[in-house]
């Protein structure tokens, strides 16, 4: 079994092998002062060999002293005490239920007991007992309910620990019981009780030992490993191997030897390594990113000293230019100091950031990427004070970093949305590149006549394929530069830092190796179709009496696309536009429930394919739109694929 399935086990999300359980509750009542993670390992490794610790002595007595002295009138038990004690902190925890809470007051009773040896012969404490316990947690995270119990029980047994340091009676009230313990154990404890503990260094390990080896401190990490014969001390013996072992913390920590690296421009941070090996990355406020270990305490105040000079260093870059940090709240004050120490702006754009403390945390977050980008201080200076939506925001910045907006234009927009508040940016700059449109070609393409052709055959606008990728034409234009033109491809609006491709070409080889047009859906369906179609040619031959489709002007059709196609050409094209109306161009949306909206046999699907592809030639003669049920008839298309076996079978 692994951690991980224990843990599950606990959190009752897999079902629960009680005897493993129980084990754990033993083994967890006499470890209950390690860190949680160290105790689920040993217990894992350990399990086989654990065995129940045989009692010996017996605290009654001194716990009952202790209750007493205590300052709780209301306690007069461990139990009691136990309640009293942990309901100011349990009454923060609102992850834990009000039975989770009595649960973690009763299992911190029995790990009391367990330590302090006040069990009956049967395991029990008063009506608490692993049967109880186990019984009273089913449904319960017991991860939770373990870890906050043991930490009760830990801060409880360190008070009772003290308070025996210094209690008086404790001699007297024991003595018979000492008496009795030595003949039990005989001349080999009379021996242990009056010899002093001994402390030797191996290596970075200090043990602690009488005849064996009690407990070891390792200097390096400031971590204590309790042996088994530390479990049989006493509370004095047990409390002189602490006291001895801080001290030496104490005396041997030494100052860590970290050191700061070169502001990494990639990471935007501060390195900070331990030796030659990268322990962490410091931001420019001087928090830690992504620790590479845990930290002892005189590590992190080290690390702490060298985070708190990085932070002072940069809010001096901000103060020596007259920025009062004080006008600025601390999500701010971030923000600025990731603008100086992370970003490295210019003194400049530090200054113009500086000038309004009263800045949204959004306003000056977007004003900070912009300045890194480097937009202009009269554009930045647009998004302090607008009242446009972050969205709207973001796009106007788009615009301004692709040159395609004036600050007056930002302007414009702003005060036109208040006037139309469904007015979307997108739509009111098509409409404004629309009225500069021609003016702006007409001056480009009469200087280099390769624009001419490009606008031809790209128009702005226009889908094109670039590298795999879908773009829109945005602009064509004479580069002035070694007789290059300027083509500029966009895809969306929805990010502001999105690089999309300019290209610089010289020759319409050039141009029509990297931009490769796109067909319309439909055009592209139509083609497939044309060679699917041979398959199934009979179908052809009687389109009127097979499928009964009508013309548009209401005839029914007795002849093959072909002819169509030569008498649509020979209608003069003033003629079709003044006979057919302009239908506004409109998406299709595909209605929720999709249950009946394709075609479900074979006969129909074959129809209606036959038809939207008539359709899209009738569209393409007649130079229109789809309309609204047309497009419709359209989305209906779905393909040739598997037909024929439908009708080969037949």
């Amino acid at each position: 079994m692994n951690q991980e399935v224990l843990l599950q086990m606990m959190r009752a999300t897999i079902p629960r092998d009680r005897a493993l359980l129980e084990a754990f509750l033993y083994y967890q009542a006499e470890h209950f002062d390690e860190e949680w993670e160290s105790l689920i390992r040993q217990f894992l490794t350990n399990r086989q060999e654990i065995n129940k610790s045989v009692q010996v002595l017996h605290f009654e007595t001194d716990i009952s002293a202790f209750v007493q002295a205590s300052p709780y009138d209301t306690a007069h038990d461990l139990l009691t005490y136990t309640q009293v004690f942990g309901q100011t902190g349990l009454q923060k925890l609102d992850k834990l239920s009000p039975s989770e809470k009595d649960l973690v007051i009763e299992v911190a009773l029995f790990n009391l007991a367990t330590r302090f040896q006040l069990l009956d012969s049967n395991g029990h404490y008063q009506t608490i007992s692993p049967d109880s316990l186990l019984q009273k947690s089913r449904g319960a995270n017991l991860v939770n309910v373990y870890r906050v119990a043991n930490n009760l029980a830990d801060r409880i047994s360190r008070d009772i620990e003290q308070f025996l340091l210094t209690y008086e009676p404790e001699l007297e009230t024991r003595a018979d019981e000492t008496v009795l313990e030595n003949e039990e154990t005989g001349d080999e404890h009379k021996t242990s009780v009056h010899q002093a503990i001994s402390f030797r260094e191996e290596g970075s390990l200090i043990i602690a030992s009488l005849d064996v080896d009690l407990s070891q401190l390792d200097i390096r990490t400031g971590k204590t490993n309790h042996l088994p014969a530390y479990e049989e001390l006493s509370l004095r013996r047990k409390f002189e191997i602490l006291t001895y072992f801080d001290q030496i913390r104490n005396e041997r920590s030494k100052v860590p030897s970290f050191k700061r690296g070169d502001f990494d421009t990639e990471m935007e941070m501060t390195p900070i390594f331990e030796g030659e090996e990268l322990l962490t990355y410091l931001e420019a406020d001087g928090s830690p990113y992504e620790l590479k270990r845990t930290l002892t305490t005189v590590e992190e105040k080290e690390l702490e000293k060298i985070g708190q000079a990085i932070r002072i260093e940069n809010q001096e870059k901000l103060t020596q230019l007259g920025i009062d940090l004080s006008q600025f709240d601390p999500d701010r004050v971030g923000i600025l100091l990731d603008a100086a120490g992370r970003f490295r702006l210019k003194n400049a754009d530090l200054a113009l950031l500086g000038g309004y403390p009263k800045a949204s945390v959004t306003q000056l977050a977007l004003a900070t990427e912009l300045l890194q980008m480097g937009l202009s201080h009269e554009k930045v200076e647009f998004f302090f004070g607008s009242q446009l939506s972050l969205e709207e925001l973001r796009q106007v910045a788009y615009a301004f970093l692709h040159e395609e907006l004036s600050r007056e234009d930002a302007e414009y927009f702003e005060k036109d949305k208040g006037n139309q508040p469904d007015l979307t940016f997108r739509n009111w700059k098509n409409k404004l590149e629309k009225a500069e449109t021609k003016v702006v070609v007409d001056e480009e393409f009469s200087e280099n006549p390769l624009v001419q052709r490009v606008l031809d055959t790209y128009p702005l606008g226009a889908l094109v394929s670039y590298k795999g990728q879908d773009f829109e034409v945005m602009s064509v234009s004479d580069a002035r530069l070694n007789g290059l033109i300027r083509i500029e491809l966009v895809n969306d609006f929805s990010v502001i830092i999105e690089q999309n491709p300019v290209l610089y070409v010289r020759t319409w080889e050039e141009v029509s190796q990297a931009l490769h047009q796109l067909k319309s859906e439909q055009q592209t369906e139509l083609e497939e179709t044309d060679q699917e179609l041979n398959l199934f040619s009979f179908l052809e031959e009687e389109p009127v009496q097979s499928i009964g489709l009508l013309e548009p002007d209401g005839s029914e059709k007795g002849q093959n696309d072909t002819d169509l196609e030569e008498t649509d050409s020979q209608i003069p094209e003033e003629v079709v536009v003044e006979t057919i109306p302009e239908i506004p161009v409109t998406d299709f949306y595909f209605p929720e429930d999709m249950t009946d909206f394709y075609p479900k046999t074979a006969r129909d699907k074959v129809e209606t394919n036959i038809a939207a592809i008539r359709l899209v030639k009738n569209l393409e003669v007649e130079h229109r739109n789809a309309s609204s049920s047309e497009q419709e008839l359209l989305a209906k298309y779905v393909g040739w694929g598997g037909l024929a076996n439908d009708f080969f079978d037949d």
